[in-house]
């Protein structure tokens, strides 16, 4: 994955949001594997994922950045100064947890989503740490976060009315997993994300729907992706530049935050797929930012709906979050 990676156009390879954290993700990837990714001592995921990113020296294990990792892993007194602000970090950590639960506990907004939704669904699965006891069931934070974000969208899209999705930039597979598990119509699926990213979810999700998923080892020789026309589940995980392979109709594309933290030239080229790809008379877009940006380094939220042909409906949404809102642009 990574050596056809380094082979694509520049207009598939991340851009300098992402280049910096890539490279840190594939070398702890490489000394950790999966295990714990959602915990303390696995920083692949972070940037995306809801581990605890309470020792930033993870982030310093490429080029002349790991010397000062070692530094300050290795050498006395510098390790133990920094060992020390770990512990005490992780100490605050574990009591943001415990108030962040408390809060859940007391919003009415949670109780409506854990009466709406209610099927058992496995949250917590690759060590996560950030997650509360909800009348007997433990539930990931960043499950009811994303929980929160999909009832929203649905209130403005008929999700059951979709059998088809198509994401790009989806985390490690969270909103992917939602989908399947609480909307049954939902059987064909594609999710696009940058190596290794893209690992780290369609190994998630494998973990659930195993044969379900086509991983990047059966699909890169694919000289087409499209779904079967039958009514099983398929969840196809792709690279950006396989984009240029899909032949299939989607009802539902979605993107979340990602957008907004690629160069303006990558997210038209993406729109002008994801144009080329809806279906005309069933297909919605939903596209979900933070607000505010860093026009260094990100892009505005408004400028992604002149991305594509169609208008859309801008509303700020509260999130679980308080004094927190994301722009929903929707399209139907």
């Amino acid at each position: 994955m990574l050596d056809d990676a380094d082979k694509v156009p520049p207009l598939y390879q991340p851009g300098p949001y992402w280049k910096a954290a890539t490279k840190a993700a594939i070398n702890e990837l490489k000394e950790f594997g999966l295990s714990d990714f959602r915990g303390s001592t696995n920083g692949a995921a972070t940037s995306y994922g809801d581990n605890a990113f309470v020792d930033t020296r993870s982030t310093y294990n490429h080029g002349i950045r790991s010397l000062f990792s070692k530094i300050y892993r290795d050498i006395y007194p510098f390790n133990k100064l920094f060992d020390s602000q770990v512990r005490l970090t992780k100490a605050y950590f574990e009591e943001s947890v415990q108030l962040r639960t408390r809060l859940y506990k007391n919003q009415g907004r949670v109780q409506q989503l854990l009466s709406k939704y209610s099927a058992p669904i496995d949250t917590t699965k690759g060590g996560c740490l950030s997650k509360g006891d909800f009348g007997g069931r433990l539930i990931s934070h960043h499950y009811l976060q994303l929980l929160d974000t999909l009832d929203n969208v649905a209130q403005a899209i008929d999700v059951r009315s979709k059998k088809s999705f198509f994401e790009i930039g989806g985390g490690f597979g969270v909103n992917v997993h939602l989908l399947i598990e609480l909307f049954p119509n939902m059987r064909k699926v594609i999710y696009l994300d940058i190596p290794p990213n893209l690992y780290v979810g369609t190994q998630y999700l494998k973990s659930f729907y195993g044969d379900s998923v086509i991983d990047y080892k059966q699909s890169r020789t694919m000289t087409q992706i499209s779904f079967s026309t039958d009514k099983e589940l398929e969840i196809f995980c792709i690279s950006p530049d396989q984009i240029e392979k899909i032949k299939a109709e989607v009802d539902w594309f979605h993107n979340a935050h990602s957008f907004v933290e690629m160069p303006l030239s990558v997210v038209k080229n993406y729109c002008s797929h994801v144009e080329r790809l809806l279906s005309k008379e069933n297909g919605s877009i939903s596209l979900v930012s933070y607000d505010g940006s860093d026009l260094n380094g990100t892009l505005s939220p408004m400028d992604l709906p002149k991305c594509f042909s169609r208008s859309f409906e801008d509303q700020m949404v509260p999130t679980l979050t308080p004094d927190k809102s994301t722009h929903h642009f929707i399209s139907r």
